[in-house]
């Protein structure tokens, strides 16, 4: 359902590479700073090669966010043209080489092996690329050892000011109802975020999953009530490193880290809270029997939340959380708007529209798209709690939204056929001619000609015969050409005979002196009764 390509990767790597320069209130000075910081800095690109940023490409990178947001980086990039096992940007004799030495010692670099080569065995490397080889060994899933990590040191931490950094999280706890399976239990996991300064919790909700949409959900949530963060710091679970959520961060100009694997230390502040979540309410709520259903439980929390905000905090010198957060709430950045947040928490999956009946598929659902989209690929975006429709998106761009349909008893003839029996409307000089050399002399004469001229009307045969019969003494052009040839394209093949007969009786009818116009709309009801 949330499928990653790699552009959403390349958008997020380059997102945060241009990050830091995206601050409003840097001097000039500060700016070159930052900006000497990043060119300096050996990057991980998101194909597991590293490298540095030129100079040219931070501008371009920095002024295609400012001017498109996050879409102005999602389609600047091609994807590497090589497919597993194959390398055709280095010769064969190098690349089988390279891979030797990198089967023989996982735990050898790039730049190691290819100075082995140079130095140790003489082979000439001028025309291998390092990030190039490091893709080839990647998709051959000849990935370096892992490095062993030390202890270390740790130290504690808090933020100088509220909403520079929010620690999120979840935690199972007990069992409830099940509400799609009557007689059945299911668990409630806490989803919930906490401010690193003020240990005010900007929103914590209870669910039945801890999949991407519910944690999509509670991140939107607080970030309406509270305000934009500059950094969300999160585990490593597969839910919380998904590029969605990516995504949306970084849509909404907010940092999105992660701790360091096997290191929980680093998160103490949302684990504690876990555990006084666990240990005052949770205990209280799993024997309250007033409390079956998940939208008891969150009314409960909610309420509990409430009395933590104005309970004295440990850490905080004798204030409580909502204090602490009152006293820099003049400092909040509280810009993002409803529809901006929402827009934002929106789902992406590429799709192909179906060819036959313009239909698009998410989690066996159906959903209409307008018929002039039918084979083409296209970007669906969508949000969690509203799947009654779908945003459809092509190439950075909003098309329309496609609405959720249902079985129906009765269905219209195929809109296709329609498109098919339609003419063609332009003629090709070549097919002519090879379909006039296919004929030949195949059809007969009498078939064809008759005293010496075709029975049926050429273009040209049709517009003499029109401007001979109305008395036209200079040729059509202009509006009246058009009109007759889109006509002729229309009503052909045409009969010379009958043609003349109902061009005849039309202009009795009437007289000689209207508009073409006139003449074609009586022609072509009459020219289709044959």
């Amino acid at each position: 359902m949330v499928e990653t390509s790699y552009q959403e990767k390349m958008a997020l790597f380059r997102y945060e590479v241009v990050r830091p320069l995206l601050n409003g209130e840097l001097t000039l000075e500060d700016e070159r700073r930052t900006r000497s910081e990043i060119l300096e800095k050996e990057w991980s690109y998101p194909d597991g090669s590293k490298g540095l940023v030129r100079a040219r490409t931070l501008r371009q990178w920095l002024a295609k966010y400012r001017k498109h947001g996050l879409d102005g980086l999602f389609y600047a990039n091609k994807k590497p043209l090589m497919t597993k096992g194959s390398c055709l940007a280095i010769p064969a004799d190098l690349l089988k080489v390279a891979r030797e030495m990198r089967e023989e010692n996982p735990r050898r670099s790039v730049e190691q092996i290819l100075d082995i080569m140079q130095f140790g065995q003489g082979l000439d490397v001028s025309c291998i690329c390092p990030r190039t080889l490091m893709r080839y060994f990647k998709s051959l899933g000849l990935k370096r050892g892992k490095r062993v990590k030390g202890k270390g040191q740790h130290e504690r931490y808090e933020q100088v000011a509220t909403n520079h950094l929010w620690h999120g999280d979840t935690a199972h706890t007990f069992m409830l109802d099940d509400p799609n399976h009557p007689g059945q239990l299911k668990k409630a996991k806490l989803i919930v975020l906490i401010d690193d300064a003020s240990r005010i919790c900007p929103h914590g909700e209870f669910y039945f999953d801890e999949k991407l949409p519910s944690v999509i959900d509670c991140i939107g949530k607080a970030l309406m009530k509270r305000g934009k963060p500059v950094r969300i710091l999160l585990d490593n679970a597969k839910t919380f490193r998904s590029s969605k959520l990516a995504v949306m961060c970084a849509e909404l100009g907010v940092g999105l880290n992660f701790c360091r694997p096997r290191r929980p230390q680093g998160k103490g502040k949302i684990e504690r809270f876990i555990r006084t979540c666990k240990e005052s309410f949770c205990v209280e709520a799993q024997k309250a029997a007033n409390i079956t259903t998940l939208e008891q439980l969150n009314a409960a929390f909610e309420g509990w939340l409430e009395r933590y905000g104005n309970r004295e905090h440990d850490q905080l010198n004798g204030l409580t959380p909502g204090e602490r957060w009152r006293q820099d709430e003049f400092g909040v950045d509280r810009s993002l708007t409803e529809i901006q947040v929402l827009k934002a928490m929106m789902l992406r999956a590429p799709r192909t529209v179906h060819i036959s009946t313009a239909l698009v598929l998410l989690d066996s659902r159906e959903y209409q798209v307008s018929r002039d989209l039918a084979g083409q690929d296209v970007e669906i975006r969508w949000n969690p709690e509203k799947i009654e429709h779908l945003e459809i998106w092509r190439d950075g761009r909003y098309l329309e939204v496609a609405l959720l349909k249902g079985r129906q008893p009765h269905v219209e003839k195929d809109w296709r056929e329609i498109v098919e029996e339609a003419p063609t409307a332009n003629k090709l000089e070549s097919a002519t001619a090879y379909c006039a050399a296919l004929i030949g002399d195949r059809l007969s004469e009498s078939n064809v000609v008759v005293g010496g001229k075709s029975k049926l009307l050429t273009l040209e045969g049709f517009i003499q015969l029109l401007s001979t019969r109305l008395r036209r003494e200079g040729a059509f052009a202009g509006e009246e050409l058009r009109l007759i040839g889109q006509a002729f394209k229309r009503l052909a093949p045409m009969e010379r005979e009958r043609t003349e007969e109902i061009v005849a009786s039309t202009i009795e009818e009437k007289d000689a002196d209207r508009h073409v116009r006139y003449y074609l709309e009586r022609l072509e009801p009459r020219a289709f009764r044959r």
